[in-house]
């Protein structure tokens, strides 16, 4: 492998996994910017 400098890749290993490892996050559309508190629903969810 070290020869022929392979490198592994996320993308290539996660089509080989059932699982996706992807959260979606519906959110409601404001009709004045949110602003912070959807960045802090984004960063919550993240955690």
């Amino acid at each position: 492998m070290q020869e022929l400098g392979y490198r592994p890749n996320a993308i290539a290993r996660s089509l080989a996994s059932p699982r996706t490892r992807i959260l979606a996050l519906h959110l409601p559309e404001f009709a004045v910017s949110a602003g912070e508190t959807v960045f802090e629903i984004v960063r919550g969810a993240y955690k």
